[in-house]
């Protein structure tokens, strides 16, 4: 399946769900656009699913520490 047949399928299925579930989303769009037309897909680069899924695992570790931790950091 292609990203822009996925991001078809998300889109038109949330919307449908919630115009279904939630009729006053119909006073706010008439039209039935709910999601923008336009679409953005990332990539995580020439990565193994490891290295992306050792990422994902661990991101809130980075989350949850303090600003004084990254006090060597280039960016600060």
């Amino acid at each position: 399946m292609s990203q822009s047949k996925a991001l078809q399928l998300l889109k038109g299925g949330s919307s449908y769900l919630l115009f279904r579930e939630q009729p006053k989303f119909r006073l706010r769009y008439p039209r039935g656009h709910f999601w923008s037309p336009g679409a953005y897909a990332g990539s995580v680069g020439y990565n193994t699913v490891d290295v992306v899924d050792n990422y994902v695992r661990n991101q809130a570790d980075i989350h949850q520490r303090k600003l004084v931790d990254f006090t060597g950091s280039p960016a600060l």
